[in-house]
């Protein structure tokens, strides 16, 4: 398995030093995929405007943000994969975390 695709666990303790190397990667891959996305709806955008321009009875823009959506995606599938993202558990810990929340609200007060 690759650096990058290492499983990590994150309930053991971590060394300030492993921390920030984690936390430093993660802050990378995040940002090149909002890097390659941004580019990506730019040119676009800019594609799309000549396209209009140009020659509007066929939209062959589509064409290239189909095509290049698919990379977009891949990068998309492969950043939530090495960041572990699991978005059934995000969504159950941030019910879990609401409910709580919620049931603290109702807590009748003690005098």
């Amino acid at each position: 398995m690759s650096r990058m695709h290492e499983e990590f666990d994150f309930s053991r303790e971590l060394k300030d030093e492993e921390l920030y190397r984690l936390a430093r990667k993660r802050v990378e891959i995040k940002r090149n995929f909002l890097i390659h996305f941004g580019i990506f709806a730019v040119v676009n955008v800019a594609l799309g405007l000549m396209n209009l321009l140009v020659s509007p009875g066929y939209l062959w823009f589509l064409w290239c943000v189909f095509g290049w959506g698919i990379g977009v995606g891949a990068h998309w599938i492969s950043a939530a994969a090495q960041l572990n993202l699991d978005y059934k558990d995000t969504a159950v810990k941030k019910e879990m975390q609401y409910i709580k929340e919620k049931r603290a609200e109702n807590k009748p007060r003690e005098y």
